[in-house]
């Protein structure tokens, strides 16, 4: 009787160990799963690590930006990802949007009521699921039939979120470990091409200026040493004649060398004037003063300045401006417009 008690004692001894091998088993079949997920999910991040460095390396512009919404896409298995920039109107503009494997860059859309909202607010967002229901009036996830969503916010050089990175995806988005730090990695990066290219842009728009700029004042030096010419040699012919043939006309014939002589040193005074005027303009240094000003004398006094050289080339200016025509402006400004619109 006792042999058989003992033999079930060890009957149940023997399962209850079998039991506990079993649980260690799973437990350790648990672990080295674990073990397995976390290796791949670390070789997963430092693939795309190495992805998002090759989509930056030699790339600039907007080549770069191409580059890192496609890889994200791929990292993670999204359909739509964007690098979007805050413009007026509380809207996003995408600076390149990738959408089913095509890149376009004319989009925008209203921030309000958007997951990209609170990205922009708290720096940082995802969802796994669910997203479209979270946010019914979003227009895009309804369209897209939206499931998952994540981004991160861009922030300019005064720490002010000014843009975002966010990728959408029509089924559960299986958002890996670390995936906040990576895309703050990435969100970084762009900021940083975003505002290198703005400085490009604004060289750019200044050479252009500076291009512009010499080429009115070379236009306008060309205009300025003609009419000095032209006058100059009205002064001296006149001069000339009354030096060498003072005698030969008579008083009423010489005062009229003389007032042509007058009028040309006035009207190189005026065309010295209106240089002065320029560089002042340029300079930032002139100062306006409005006045209502005659239209018509200012007209009189261009045609004054300009009628001994047309009537050398046989042109005739007529003046139709009314005498009493006034306008509210800068004198000297008008008048120096009027001057050197040739």
């Amino acid at each position: 009787m006792q042999g058989r008690d003992r033999g079930q004692e060890l009957l149940a001894e023997i399962a209850k160990l079998q039991k506990t091998l079993k649980e260690k088993e799973e437990q350790y079949q648990a672990q080295n799963i674990a073990n397995y997920e976390a290796k791949e999910n670390a070789e997963q991040n430092e693939k795309m690590l190495h992805s998002l460095v090759e989509a930056a390396a030699g790339k600039i512009g907007q080549d770069f930006f191409d580059n890192i919404v496609a890889r994200l896409a791929e990292w993670l298995s999204a359909d739509c990802v964007l690098i979007g920039q805050m413009i007026e109107n509380e809207r996003i503009n995408a600076v390149p949007l990738y959408l089913d494997g095509e890149i376009s860059h004319d989009f925008s859309y209203a921030l309000e009521e958007t997951p990209c909202a609170v990205t922009r607010r708290k720096g940082y967002c995802a969802y796994s699921e669910n997203v479209i229901n979270l946010f019914p009036k979003d227009k895009i996830l309804v369209d897209l039939n939206a499931e998952g969503y994540i981004g991160t916010a861009l922030y300019n050089e005064k720490g002010v979120a000014n843009g975002v990175i966010c990728a959408v995806s029509r089924k559960k988005l299986n958002i890996p470990p670390y995936a906040k730090d990576l895309m703050k990695i990435v969100g970084a990066r762009v900021t940083a091409e975003i505002e290198r290219k703005k400085i490009e842009e604004a060289l750019s728009k200044s050479e252009a200026e500076l291009r512009e700029s010499n080429a009115m004042k070379d236009k306008f030096f060309s205009i300025l040493a003609d009419d000095q010419k032209n006058l100059l040699a009205t002064m001296t012919g006149f001069s000339n004649l009354l030096l060498t043939n003072y005698d030969v006309y008579n008083a009423e014939e010489n005062k009229k060398f003389i007032g042509i002589i007058n009028q040309s040193s006035k009207n190189i005074s005026a065309l010295l004037e209106n240089l002065l005027t320029w560089s002042r303009s340029q300079r930032g240094l002139l100062e306006f003063s409005l006045d209502n000003i005659n239209l018509h004398s200012i007209a009189e006094d261009t045609i004054a300045l300009v009628k001994e050289m047309a009537n050398k080339k046989h042109i005739s200016l007529q003046l139709y401006i009314e005498n009493n025509s006034y306008v509210y402006a800068y004198k000297n400004m008008l008048a120096f417009i009027k001057q050197n619109d040739r």
